[in-house]
């Protein structure tokens, strides 16, 4: 399994414990793909051993689930897929109460990215101990109907610590999230002694830095791996399908299963629209259906 990758080096953790640093084969160099790397953490692949600390990826195994972005190509005049993580069995997404301000739009944004690879999804609001409990439950409370597991944390007091780790247990998760909600905290908080890189929250405007410049899967135990990913400023899904993005969403899903009155809705504008009459009706939050529509115009 690849446990670290940076820059064109990739950590691979055999099956019988030893660690080998290792680069690609020059062959799978060559093949025509869409994707800017053609290996990420979490990825099962063959090596070949050229001593007992280097080696070659000789191939990459089909992928069980892939965690991916919109990149842009060569020139920006094409796109291509990034892989953030391979074979995760849950996605948790951290945002901050503040430090940086809680921003609903990139939360929704992962939450679908998550949704449209299949895998499952927790929301953990962090630096919970900044915030009042009024503002931890305005950030949280457009998500109740959601379905998602809903975690308040904090690495400093250690408020929601044990509650992470054991929603964490036995999977291999990835946390992701925009640069300065906390994920490497909230990792150095879960195993002692990891000493990830952190940084405080600029001043200027208050956003987030990247202090996770590489990506790698980190022991909890013998059963638990999770992910730290550097932070994202910006999330464009891949590929993202207008027919499939209302589906995207937990909570539209109810009034979807009876047709509006058109059926070629957009949801966005339509008369008899099932999905704006549960928005006026307050079953879907504002914001979440805000959402939807900036998605939608990004959408194919």
């Amino acid at each position: 399994m690849v446990i670290r990758a940076e820059s064109g080096f990739f950590t691979v953790l055999l099956d019988d414990g030893r660690q080998v640093r290792c680069r690609l084969r020059g062959r799978l160099l060559k093949e025509r793909t869409d994707a800017a790397s053609l290996v990420t953490i979490g990825d099962r692949v063959t090596i070949s051993t050229i001593d007992a600390d280097e080696g070659s990826i000789e191939v990459v195994q089909p992928r069980r689930s892939e965690l991916a972005r919109r990149a842009a190509g060569p020139g920006r005049n094409r796109w291509l897929r990034q892989p953030l993580a391979a074979n995760i069995d849950l996605v948790v997404v951290v945002a901050s109460v503040v430090e940086p301000a809680f921003n609903a739009a990139r939360l929704d944004r992962f939450l679908v990215v998550a949704e449209d690879a299949g895998i499952p999804v927790a929301i953990c609001l962090n630096k919970c101990d900044l915030a009042s409990a009024e503002e931890i439950e305005t950030a949280l409370a457009p998500y109740h109907r959601t379905g998602y597991a809903q975690l308040c944390t904090s690495a400093v007091s250690g408020q929601g610590i044990d509650e992470l780790r054991a929603l964490l247990h036995g999977r291999i998760a990835a946390f992701v999230g925009a640069s300065g909600t906390g994920k490497s905290s909230l990792l150095n908080a879960l195993i002692p002694g990891s000493r990830l890189r952190t940084a405080a929250v600029g001043q200027a405007g208050r956003h987030g830095r990247h202090t996770t410049t590489v990506s790698q899967l980190l022991a909890l135990d013998t059963a638990t791996w999770v992910a730290d990913t550097p932070g994202l400023r910006e999330l464009s899904p891949w590929e993202l399908q207008r027919d499939r993005l209302p589906w995207l969403f937990p909570e539209f899903r109810p009034p979807l299963e009876l047709p509006c009155r058109f059926p070629a809705c957009s949801h966005r504008h339509e008369p008899g629209c099932r999905v704006l009459s549960a928005v006026v009706d307050g079953c879907i939050p504002e914001s979440r259906h805000n959402s939807y529509v900036k998605l939608w115009d990004e959408a194919r």
